[in-house]
């Protein structure tokens, strides 16, 4: 975590003034907490695993559940933060607490039927290894609670409020309601969104000011005199009120996730790299477009010199010092539940050569052979028509052999229109443009 989160969180001091204003104003009487706590599937001798408890608040009067756990661990990366939940849950035996980094979770493989890491995920440095970690230790018929705030709540109301002062209004939306159920499918295969209705009413603008000053990503505003932020408050007032709105939810994961991505490749891809190449020698050691997309993998000698040509055939200053006559960037095709390569796909960055022109095309690709049949080369070709067009290609080439059948109903399937045949060595192939603007 950032050194601004921790000293945020290295106490409850300040949670707590969040909380209590929450508490104080909100029109949904039912509680945040308490809709949150409705909406767990908590069953019989289920183990529990909550990341970024806070206060545990939460879990006040909620024995009846925590009865129910086989295992119950209350966890923050704060300790300042978990003395003031065991001291608030002093009365719960049977509770766990334990100091966890989400980023990397001290628990083997399929531990837990349930965890929980409730507004805390958009704190997290590197969130797609905190998500990865949950999915880790997450059995397979298991469900991963996390509730978040949206991109239409109440910091916005308030910093147009402040519109006319000299400030930022800077907002961390890494996981919001908004983008959160698309990083989740990342690692989990069904992923629901729940929203809860609610706002704030409040009557004592100091509650407001000292919420404010709570809040890290109010930094700006709290360089303001309070008088100045007091007024401000006041001046948006209608009937000794001020309204503002909530964008609250949560959403609930389940199933391990098939949702791939494309990376540039790095060293931590390393010895799955080795390992994609030891599987298509092995595999398809007759195939003499074995290594599409990966060209010179077979040729290397480790890893880390693949990665390295890579990084050099990205250049029309160095890319023929590699062997290739235009600049490419190579992917790595990752899926997102396991971090595994399924795949490995290159995209052209032109094609102005005479046999890229004519069947070369903009892209060649390979599919790790374990992982065939699961609609991956579907999936690596979409996404890199989405770089192709960020790369301002408008129309793509892609070419395949007459006798690739499986090859040409990927080309398809992502909007390619056939132009015609070509004889190439002896073989016939397939030419298909494919417009990147198309949005298919």
């Amino acid at each position: 975590m950032s050194e601004t989160v921790k000293e945020q969180y290295s106490t409850s001091d300040k949670l707590s003034i969040r909380i209590t204003l929450h508490s104080k104003y909100s029109t949904n009487k039912q509680g945040f907490g308490n809709w949150i706590f409705s909406n767990y599937r908590i069953r019989e001798g289920m183990s529990v695993l909550e990341l970024g408890c806070g206060t545990g608040e939460m879990w006040c009067g909620k024995n009846d559940i925590i009865e129910r756990c086989s295992k119950l661990i209350l966890s923050d990366f704060s300790e300042g933060m978990l003395e003031t939940a065991q001291g608030n849950l002093r009365d719960c035996p049977g509770i766990e607490y334990r100091c966890i980094d989400i980023q990397d979770i001290p628990y083997p493989d399929k531990t837990f039927d349930v965890v929980i890491a409730n507004m805390m995920l958009y704190h997290v440095p590197d969130l797609m290894k905190g998500l990865r970690e949950v999915q880790r230790v997450l059995k397979d018929d298991g469900t991963f609670y996390c509730a978040t705030y949206g991109e239409n709540g109440m910091m916005e109301k308030v910093d147009l409020m402040f519109d006319d002062l000299p400030i930022s209004g800077a907002r961390n939306y890494s996981f919001t309601l908004q983008n959160g159920a698309e990083k989740l499918e990342n690692f989990f295969s069904k992923v629901q969104t729940l929203r809860y209705e609610d706002a704030l009413e409040v009557t004592d603008v100091e509650d407001m000011v000292d919420y404010i000053y709570s809040l890290p990503s109010w930094s700006d505003i709290q360089d303001l005199p309070r008088d100045v932020m007091r007024s401000t408050l006041e001046r948006n007032m209608h009937d000794g009120v001020l309204r503002l709105p909530k964008d609250y939810g949560m959403f609930i994961a389940e199933g391990p996730g098939e949702k791939i991505f494309l990376v540039e490749p790095a060293e931590e891809y390393a010895e799955d790299v080795w390992a994609f190449r030891s599987e298509i020698l092995e595999n398809d050691a007759d195939d003499e477009n074995q290594f599409a997309g990966c060209l010179s993998m077979d040729k290397c000698t480790s890893p880390e010199e693949w990665i390295d040509i890579c990084r050099r055939r990205k250049s029309e200053d160095t890319c023929q010092e590699t062997g290739v006559a235009v600049p490419s960037t190579t992917y790595l095709a990752v899926r997102g539940y396991d971090n595994k390569v399924v795949g490995v796909i290159d995209l052209r960055h032109h094609i102005n050569h005479p046999i890229l022109g004519m069947w070369g095309g903009h892209c060649g690709y390979s599919v790790r052979p374990s992982e065939r049949g699961h609609g991956y080369a579907r999936e690596m070709l979409r996404l890199n028509i989405i770089n192709a067009r960020r790369l301002g290609i408008d129309r793509m080439l892609v070419t395949c052999d007459e006798t690739n059948p499986a090859s040409e109903s990927v080309i398809l399937a992502n909007g390619g229109v056939y132009e015609k045949s070509i004889d190439v060595d002896g073989s016939r192939m397939k030419r298909f443009w494919i417009d990147t603007n198309s949005g298919k």
